[in-house]
This record gives structure tokens, sequence and C-alpha cells, in this order.
């Protein structure tokens, strides 16, 4: 992760490399960073576009809802689709476009214009601040939330839907600091809003960038922290609780027709020891939920991510660092996928691309028992797919077993 340098700042993101928790070319509420890389032509065993889903799609199939753009680009959704296929999935893939069909500005990004729009008074810009947060969380939810219903409604049944998208407290709150960060630059796009947020949460840009540890490691550390209670804020409003149990119903109500729902844990575990990096060793108080995805439920799938690392005795897994580790976590599966023509060089990483891997076995699972409950499937995957992993907290997809599975239809 590059490092930039600017005036008032002087020690810009000392964290480790992990992946982004935003997405630039869409709505800031999704966990992927920057568009992958694409997918070499001759290895996309998942044709050149992914079809819309039809009226009464047939058992086990694997319906990605997510952002898709051309098969050139193979922009996220082609990629999480591509990670399904890389290990062995061989039903169906259906594209479902995330959101609305006729799609809008979002809210999120108006609350950030108004951030940038002049000076505000302390009151505004922290109901915008508070603000960014709460869009974020209701809109995804809600935009979720009409996937579902639509695929309940055209008849998908006996399958598997993933979403590799979320939004969590600590990583909207790491983003406003970012823009804080870049925005002490006089001649950045967010220097109003910088100001702004300085001003309203009584934060001394000089301290900031005061080159004294004593001086500038608390400052940075209340920068952190009315971030992250800011954006906490956001998701307890009435709002997104109300959006928050909409999609909770929409979940089950597709869950009832024997499908099983998929998503990704988040890639914000880095982000609170990064904070503490740069504010000398203070840390911010967290609460629990502060890194749960908004899409995670009792009855949803949801899916950390493993790296494979060589070592003095081969390879070895491990949770990927970058992955978000926490009671709602289900299970575990790489992260790490090869979109060149070299499959040994893993090119894009993030619990985005462990989730389809998921989704991939749940669909077969379901396309070869029909008529079973997403418990049931899941409880069949980890007795037979998965194998423990030291420290992980939850079984792990074991990809050498679903493959397997997947390419004979039988255990």
């Amino acid at each position: 992760m590059a490092v930039n340098i600017v005036p008032n700042f002087p020690i810009f993101n000392p964290m480790p490399q992990q992946p982004p928790t935003s997405f630039p070319c869409l709505p800031p509420n999704s966990f992927p960073g920057l568009p992958p890389l694409p997918v070499d032509r001759a290895r996309r065993q998942f044709g050149d576009q992914l079809p819309e889903v039809p009226n009464q799609p047939p058992a086990g199939s694997l319906v990605i809802v997510d952002s898709f753009q051309d098969s050139i680009q193979a922009d996220h959704g082609n990629v999480a689709a591509y990670a399904a296929k890389e290990h062995g999935f061989r039903g169906r893939i259906f594209a479902e476009k995330l959101g609305p069909d006729e799609g809008g500005n979002r809210r999120a990004l108006g609350a950030f214009d108004q951030l940038n729009s002049g000076p505000l008074d302390a009151a505004k810009t922290r109901q915008q601040v508070q603000d960014v947060a709460r869009f974020q969380a209701a809109d995804l939810l809600n935009d979720v939330s009409g996937d579902l219903n639509k695929l309940r409604q055209r008849g998908l049944h006996d399958s598997a839907v993933n979403v590799s998208y979320g939004t969590t407290p600590v990583g909207v709150a790491d983003m406003l600091v970012d823009k804080v960060r870049s925005g002490t630059n006089p001649y950045s796009n967010d220097h109003q809003l910088s100001q702004n947020i300085l001003k309203a949460y009584n934060i001394d840009a000089d301290k900031l960038g005061n080159p004294d540890p004593k001086i500038h490691g608390p400052e940075r550390r209340r920068l952190h922290q009315s971030m992250l209670e800011a954006a906490r804020a956001g998701f307890e409003t009435p709002e997104v609780q109300q959006a928050k149990q909409n999609y909770d119903r929409a979940v089950h109500d597709l869950q009832s027709n024997h499908n099983s729902v998929v998503v990704s844990a988040g890639n914000q575990q880095l982000i609170k020891s990064g904070w503490a990096k740069e504010a000398e060793g203070l840390q911010v108080t967290s609460k629990p939920g502060d890194t749960y995805n908004v899409l995670a439920n009792s009855e949803v799938t949801t899916v950390g991510a493993t790296r494979w690392h060589k070592g003095p005795n081969g390879l070895r897994e491990s949770v990927a660092g970058y992955s978000n580790v926490n009671p709602t976590v289900d299970v575990f599966a790489s992260g790490s996928v090869a979109t060149g023509q070299d499959q040994n060089v893993k090119t894009i990483l993030g619990t985005s691309f462990s989730a389809p891997r998921v989704a991939g076995a749940l669909a077969t699972l379901h396309g070869n028992h029909p008529g079973a409950s997403a418990s049931q499937m899941r409880n069949l995957m980890n007795n037979r797919l998965t194998h423990e992993l030291p420290g992980a907290g939850a079984p792990v997809l074991d990809l050498q077993a679903a493959e397997e599975y997947m390419r004979k239809g039988t255990f």
C-alpha cells in the first residue's frame, strides 16, 4: 500500500498491506478493493458473459449478486464467479446486479458532497458524518433485500446465492479517517471535508502532524475514536434497524425455498491495529459488532478467508490476516485467486472470493439433495467437505475434497 505524504499529516497510514475496504467504481459500501486484474480470456470457464437469472432456474444453480461490467474487464462479479469455478463448481452460474435495476446517486455520496460543499457548523457536520454510515448500511440492506426478493419471485430453489459485499462500522470509520488524512493537504478534493470534521470533533490538525509521538499519538487516536463512534451511531439508527429486519425477512423467505444465502465476512481485521500503529500504540475502545458485516445474521453462511504460505515443510494454510474474525463467521475458505495465466500466482485476494467458493459447494449440495434446508446443507458441508485449522474458530472448506465432490457428485 503506497504511503502518501501530506504537509500537515506526515505519517500516513502505516498499515500492513491488506485488501482496501472500498471500491472506487461503486458506491462505497462494499468490501472489494481496486478493480481485479482481468481474467485471461483463455481461462474463463464461465463464458464471456454471465446470463441473468431466468424464471425457475435449475436446482443446483449459483447466483452471484454483484457488480458486473463486461467480460473484458472481469470486474468483481466476474472474478467471484471465476473463484467458484476455479475449484470445481460445475453448475449453472447466473448474474444478479446488486441493487435496483435503475441505479441512482447513492445517499452516502450525497453526504460526502455536503461535507465538501463549504464550511459547516459542528452539528451539521456531525449529522453528515453519521449519515455516511447510516446511508451505507441502510441502502446496502435494502438493495440486497430487493435482490433476494426478486430471486424468490423468479422461483429460485435448491440453489445458493453469493453476496460478496458488506459494510462495517470500522470500515466506514477507516474510510472517513482516510479522507481526513488526505484532506489535510489543501490541494486535496477532500480538504473542506477534512476541515469540517476536524473542527466539529475538536481535533487539532497541527497536533496530528506534530513530529513528537507524545503529541500526535493521542490526537490521532481521538480522530480514530471519533470516527468509529460516529459510524457505530449511524449503524444503530432506527432506519438501519428497520432495513435489517426487512433483510432478515428476505433471507428467511428465500432460504425457506431450500436455498442458501452466503455472504463475505469482510477485510477489515487489520484496521484497528493499523490505527494503533499510527497513534503510537494507543488503541481505540471498540465493541464486538464493529467488525460485523451488516449482512451477517444467524441464517446466512458468513465466510472468512484463509491464505497459503510457503514454509520449510511445504505449503501451510492459515487464516488471512486481513479477514474479519468474529462470532458471525461460520466457515473459512481460501480468498486468493489467480486471475492470470499462471495458476500458481495469486493476483487478488479477499473474503469476496472465499465466499463464492463456499457458495459453489453449497449450491452443488442443494442440487444433489432437493428439499433440504440451508442449515442441513451447511451441516453436511461442514461434516464432509471441511477440515479443522488451529486457531480459526470455524471449519475451513477443504478445496480438494470440495473439488472432488463437485466433480463426482458423490462423497
